[in-house]
């Protein structure tokens, strides 16, 4: 059968998988491998696995040129680069504006859908099928099934617009801060505070350790959950467009919200915005075109999903966020819903002021003595050996880290297809020579002598054993094989992509922590030289613990003056701004290590060691069972067990082979 590659396809490398590019044609050689692969040779000559969903028959009768038949239908020209991608509906709903009425009238399902753009999901239209659409290497990445998938797991979701939000948001913006430049001009309320607790260490001063986010433990005093369910098919605009809608549903309101990976994609951006000084942003799955319907992709979607949401419910500042807690999983009013995201979006609100650097305007840092006092000054040394320390423990995690997700991805992707198939393989083997046994059973069923039905007997319980065995591997290579990776492996490999994902945007943030430190030996040199300090207005400045901070604008306040009190005050709020930076990072690397390092690997992999157990534990009940079926007695072999065994006790593995070779 001859095929036509409607997608890129690639290959993992040192495995038989095929890699094909959209538009080539192969010959099809096995369509029998099993969990949507077919095996397949190229024009070039070469064999291997591709997803048979990625490709389409081609019949005789496609050759041949119809002049009766319309052409088919075109994708729709791209958007120009200056579009704004949340007009994109507003711009499409022009034409459905001449539409009678009859035949299109919006749902009021649709709701807040009319302000979200629709660039990764198509219409349903019966116009325009997968088969009319030939994708270019351009239009789509190259994304597998079940395999792939695991392999874009391993993987953190990378935003290419990261680094640069992070130069754009940071670049100058930690420097005004540290030097007092932006000044308060917007009331910020206490429930806006983020509260740093420091405690006590040695006398040198506090340690690393000792430093953390306070929880609201008012409200959730031990935290608060989101389940992610009930992932569904939904379409709007009758049926032109669909999409796949998840239900969130809170623990502390148990009000259920439904949410779309758009949706998801949106919360992230802003979470980016707001704390990409501060916190690492757990990342989203990554992103798939084809196939966001088959019921796998959207259960492993879901499972993707969940982490994402387990992990911001887990941080104390994400988890109070505005824009996460009182809007994404909260609000399911249309008004609201709209009202909400554009004071997301906008710089005016004070909420939502508070991006890059300005977000340590509403950090404040205390003693854990409950005197809210603040706390002393940091000591330098152990900061300086404490962020050195973690900064190496990060670049190796790295590693690591891509090594594992990496070995996952290779294991899961063989337990599908080459573990499955040789277990399965094995299994008909043993059933295959267990049938060629019944023609030994019948052939000594003329004996009429009495041994000949002794023999009769034996060999049909042999045949019988042997069938026993090859269903044994089969099941092995089927259900069970079907179960390990759902089991196991896939809740891991999630965990592991949240964790590089966390892990990779720490960088940036101990760059950002780099300069406020040099902007502040700057200004101790300064002083120490007489040289005035160029900064602001010691007066008012952000960052303080009293009830209620304010921020927000640029100052001329900006000075450089002689008077040495003025600088003595200049430097004392640079140091203080610098410990606050500081007490930040430190907080947020207790937090990584607790949640991440302590918390997700161990139990992730305590989870993964039972579901392994189990899993093997199943294989080793069906083998017992089968191995009764071979009694240990001289009719079947026990003197060879004997022997066998007696060597493979000392530790001579090679007996067996050598026991048959000595006959």
């Amino acid at each position: 059968m001859k095929v036509l590659v409607l997608y890129d396809f690639v290959g993992e490398p040192g495995s038989s998988e095929l890699s094909v590019t959209a538009g080539e044609t192969l010959f099809v050689n096995r369509q029998d491998v099993g969990e949507g692969w077919w095996e397949g040779t190229n024009s070039a000559g070469q064999t291997g696995l591709f997803p048979a969903a990625y490709v389409e028959e081609i019949k005789v009768r496609d050759n041949i040129m119809d002049e009766s038949k319309p052409p088919p239908a075109l994708p729709p020209p791209p958007l120009p680069p200056t579009t704004d991608p949340w007009t994109v509906d507003e711009q499409q709903n022009d034409y459905y504006s001449h539409v009678p009425s009859s035949q299109y009238q919006q749902s009021p399902d649709d709701f807040y859908d009319d302000e979200w753009d629709d660039d990764s999901e198509y219409g349903g239209s019966s116009t325009v099928t997968s088969s009319a659409i030939v994708p270019s290497s351009t239009q789509y990445p190259a994304i597998g099934s079940k395999a792939s998938m695991m392999k874009t797991a391993g993987k953190p979701a990378t935003t290419t617009s990261n680094s640069s939000r992070f130069s754009k948001s940071v670049g100058g913006g930690d420097a005004s801060y540290i030097m007092g430049a932006i000044q308060p001009s917007i009331p910020i309320p206490d429930t806006e505070q983020i509260t740093i607790v420091v405690r006590s260490g040695t006398s040198s001063g506090p340690m690393a350790v000792d430093v953390e986010w306070r929880r609201d433990l008012d409200n959730e005093p031990h935290g608060y959950q989101c389940i992610v369910a009930s992932p569904k098919k939904e379409s709007k605009l009758k049926g032109l467009k669909s999409f796949i809608a998840y239900q969130i549903t809170p623990t502390f309101n148990n009000i259920q919200v439904s949410r779309r990976y758009k949706h998801f994609d949106w919360l992230h951006e802003r979470l980016l915005d707001k704390y990409c000084c501060l916190v690492p942003i757990p990342p989203l799955p990554d992103k798939q075109i084809s196939g966001r319907y088959e019921e796998h992709f959207i259960e492993r979607r879901k499972q993707q999903l969940q982490a994402f949401v387990d992990a911001v419910c887990r941080h104390p500042v994400l988890s109070r966020s505005w824009v996460w807690r009182h809007h994404f999983i909260t609000c399911t009013d249309e008004k609201r819903w709209k009202t909400g995201k554009r004071r997301a979006e906008s710089r005016n609100t004070s909420a939502e002021t508070l991006t890059g650097a300005n977000i340590f305007f509403v950090i404040q840092a205390i003693s854990a003595d409950g005197s809210d006092q603040a706390p002393p000054p940091i000591n330098q040394a152990l900061l300086d050996r404490e962020v050195d320390g973690f900064q190496k423990f990060i670049s190796g995690l790295d590693g690591a880290l891509k090594n594992m997700a990496q070995t996952v991805s290779e294991q899961t992707k063989r337990i599908q297809t080459c573990y499955k198939r040789d277990a399965q393989r094995i299994g008909q083997s043993f059933y295959t020579l267990g049938h060629a046994y019944s023609g030994a059973s019948s052939t000594s069923t003329g004996d009429t002598s009495g041994s000949g039905n002794a023999i009769s007997l034996t060999t049909r319980q042999l045949m019988t054993a042997l069938k026993k065995t090859g269903d044994a591997f089969n099941e092995m290579g089927g259900r069970l094989m079907d179960e390990l990776p759902v089991a196991g492996w896939d809740s891991f490999a999630d965990m592991l992509h949240v964790y590089r994902g966390v892990a990779s945007a720490f960088p940036d943030i101990l760059t950002m922590h780099k300069n406020a430190l040099q902007k502040r030996k700057d200004c101790e040199r300064q002083y120490s030289e007489g040289i005035p300090i160029g900064g602001g207005s010691s007066e008012g400045t952000g960052g303080s613990s009293s009830g209620a901070s304010s921020v927000g604008s640029s100052s001329s306040a900006t000075m450089a003056t002689s008077d040495p009190e003025q600088q003595r005050r200049l430097l004392r709020e640079v140091q203080r701004r610098t410990d606050l930076v500081s007490y930040s990072l430190l907080a947020e690397i207790n937090q990584f290590h607790r949640d991440h390092v302590l918390g997700q690997m161990a139990g992730h992999v305590r989870q993964l060691l039972k579901y392994q157990i189990e899993f093997y534990r199943k294989i080793a009940d069906n083998l017992e069972n089968v191995l009764l079926m071979y009694p240990d007695d001289e009719t079947f072999g026990a003197g060879v067990d004997h022997h066998y065994e007696q060597h493979y006790n000392q530790g001579d593995n090679s007996s067996y082979h050598q026991y048959y070779t000595n006959q």
